[in-house]
């Protein structure tokens, strides 16, 4: 399971092969979102608590971001990130 947060930038992630669930939450409410298909894709604006979840084995996505990686910008801690939004 990889759990982190979004802080800096947008992102983009599109199952290209297999499946999987993203769960996001924006400190108030969570969502499920089940990654089936290679023509749907989804959006993840900043400030948002992500969580993945069941990818089949093999499973490829493309994630498109609009930042460099940095480590230091994600928050990986559920509780440090509600601090943070709230």
């Amino acid at each position: 399971r990889i759990v982190e947060f979004s802080f800096p930038g947008l992102i983009l992630s599109v199952e290209l092969f297999g499946k999987g669930n993203i769960i996001l939450h924006d400190g108030k409410e969570e969502k499920k979102y089940s990654l089936t298909r290679s023509y749907y894709g989804l959006f993840i604006p900043r400030l948002i608590f992500r969580r993945l979840e069941n990818f089949s084995t093999n499973s490829l996505a493309l994630v498109l971001s609009s930042t460099h990686y940095d480590q230091s910008d994600y928050i990986r801690d559920f509780n440090e990130f509600l601090t943070f939004v709230r």
